[in-house]
């Protein structure tokens, strides 16, 4: 009896565990890899890092770690995230600092200008940070209370996202039973090539800094002071900067229904908030960095070729500004793997790239070289003759005319360091 007992026991508990095994595979196989494939590097060597960026998508398509790393041997990862505000990062900055303490963070204050709550469509928008925080991680059920103060049915939703991911069964892919890293230090960019109407219309109205948003910066300033974290502000320069104060610019916006589509056409005027709270600030607005006529991906963001030259303006601005490093050398060959898989990357994008405008927004790019053959005719937009100009002076670049090829341009790409040829394309323009 007792024998019978015993095994209907064990047979019941066997089976309850293999309930449990494929209950957990199915829920990592059914998740948004999103969040994995973005944030999976920085917990595996989450004090690896001197400086974390963190902010909205102006931040999240701006810094670029390995850029950083290569140039000035300051190691980084891109935190940010699409339309996250202040209060979203402020519960960001929160949770990561639960598994490392760096030295500087770098913070877009972008999104600054309403009442910092989430809307409708922004609900599932912590998912892409929140998804890879372990449940049991200090202060991740106090933010999902604190972002979600009246909606329980999102409060569980994130602690217990199976209930979000369980219908994505059509929407499975070979990404997600191998799921690959992005292996760009948390960054993200494109290749795409967007003209400005009007870049030179004039600086737009400014709006002042939400009192909520304020208060989340305060919170964030007193977090990092706690910690002993340097923590720098920023607002990154984007094409829409330039042209709204020109009404065909608004014009655009309505045509194009952006408003309706996420996106927001205010600005802040940030100097006085930033004095008020003490705060470290760069405002890259009004400068030079970028080519306001080339190094737009869209009306909100730059390319890959811009990001490139913000990223070399945070490098330079550590450097002259103190940051300390003390690298152990054995990190080096941590760094040098990771640089390896970066550029495999941007090959990976380069070549699945068609446009040719967008390929030639990325000239300044040295892990490439560029050779570029003309016809004496061709037929260039204006941006892409103006991408062009620029290029003639750079190192990587061979422009060339040669009425024999058999279109209006003709694009060979080779990566550097192996000399692999990942592009030769004809463009008919």
């Amino acid at each position: 009896m007792i024998k019978k007992l015993f095994i209907n026991v064990t047979e019941v508990l066997i089976s309850l565990l293999l309930i449990a095994i494929i209950l957990g595979f199915l829920f990592k196989l059914l998740q948004d890899k999103q969040s994995i494939r973005k944030y999976r590097e920085f917990y595996e060597a989450a004090e690896e890092y001197d400086v974390l960026f963190f902010g909205s998508s102006h931040m999240l398509q701006t810094a670029l770690p390995l850029e950083i790393w290569r140039n000035y041997g300051i190691r980084s990862y891109n935190m940010g995230n699409g339309t996250e505000n202040i209060a979203v990062s402020y519960q960001v900055i929160k949770n990561a600092l639960d598994y490392c303490t760096p030295k500087i963070i770098m913070l877009d204050v972008y999104n600054s200008f309403d009442d910092q709550r989430l809307t409708k469509e922004q609900e599932n928008m912590p998912h892409q940070f929140f998804d890879t925080v372990r449940p049991d991680s200090p202060h991740k059920k106090e933010s999902i209370y604190e972002l979600f103060p009246d909606d329980e049915r999102q409060r569980w939703n994130y602690l217990l996202d199976f209930t979000v991911y369980h219908s994505r069964w059509n929407d499975l892919t070979k990404g997600d039973f191998y799921v690959r890293d992005d292996g760009l230090g948390g960054a993200r960019f494109t290749l795409d090539s967007f003209s400005p109407r009007n870049p030179d219309s004039g600086r737009p109205a400014t709006v002042e800094m939400s009192p909520e948003a304020k208060n989340y910066l305060i919170k964030i300033r007193d977090l990092c002071s706690e910690k002993g974290i340097r923590l720098i502000c920023v607002v990154n320069p984007y094409p829409a900067w330039y042209e709204m104060a020109n009404e065909g610019f608004l014009q655009a916006v309505k045509d194009q229904d952006l408003e309706q589509r996420g996106m927001k056409f205010q600005d802040v005027d940030f100097e006085p908030a930033m004095s008020e709270l003490g705060l470290e600030f760069i405002d890259l607005r009004d400068t030079d960095i970028i080519d306001k006529y080339a190094d737009g991906c869209d009306f909100m963001h730059v390319t890959l070729c811009g990001a490139r030259k913000i990223s070399d303006f945070y490098g330079q601005y550590l450097k002259d500004t103190g940051i300390e490093l003390n690298t152990p050398r054995s990190s080096e060959g941590l760094w040098q793997k990771r640089y390896r898989t970066y550029i495999m990357r941007k090959a990976e994008m380069l070549k699945d790239c068609r446009n040719c405008a967008a390929i030639l927004t990325d000239l300044n790019d040295p892990d490439f070289l560029f050779d570029i053959k003309l016809r004496s005719d061709p037929n260039l937009s204006t941006t892409m003759k103006h991408m062009l100009e620029n290029a003639s002076d750079y190192k990587n670049v061979s422009i060339e005319t040669d009425d024999s090829i058999d279109s209006s341009l003709k694009i060979r790409i080779s990566v550097k360091e192996t000399g692999e040829c990942i592009v030769d394309e004809l463009f008919d323009l």
